[in-house]
């Protein structure tokens, strides 16, 4: 079963299958893309898309046991955000180029919750 606050496999009624503290400590712990990007790295990030040809990607994170398991497409999104923004100099002239163009024109709000979700 899938634990919707952590993330992870887990007996809901029992906690970790494993008897981790933290049921994210757990080897059945599955990884989204946001946090392959965040622990690995958005050059490695790249890297997987040149190397991996697969559309349902699935990488063991040897550090902690667990799986990082996303679609492609998502990496893919993930990787044209970050460029975008890091495009406009970061977050900060994004959101501020953002708010002065017509929507019409420029839309970065999908790139800039992408940027959000990784970096905070």
């Amino acid at each position: 079963m899938k634990c919707t606050k952590k993330n992870c496999y887990v007996d809901m009624g029992i906690g970790c299958e494993m008897g981790e503290p933290d049921p994210c400590d757990c080897k059945y712990a599955v990884k989204d893309v946001i946090q392959f990007i965040k622990d690995q790295g958005i050059e490695t990030a790249k890297l997987t898309l040149e190397v991996v040809p697969v559309q349902e990607i699935e990488i063991p994170d040897n550090k902690s046991g667990a799986t990082y398991s996303f679609s492609r497409d998502s990496l893919k999104r993930m990787v044209k955000s970050v460029d975008e923004i890091n495009g406009f100099g970061g977050i900060g002239m994004a959101k501020l180029i953002n708010q002065s163009v017509d929507g019409d024109y420029l839309d970065l709000e999908q790139s800039i919750t992408d940027w959000e979700s990784i970096y905070g």
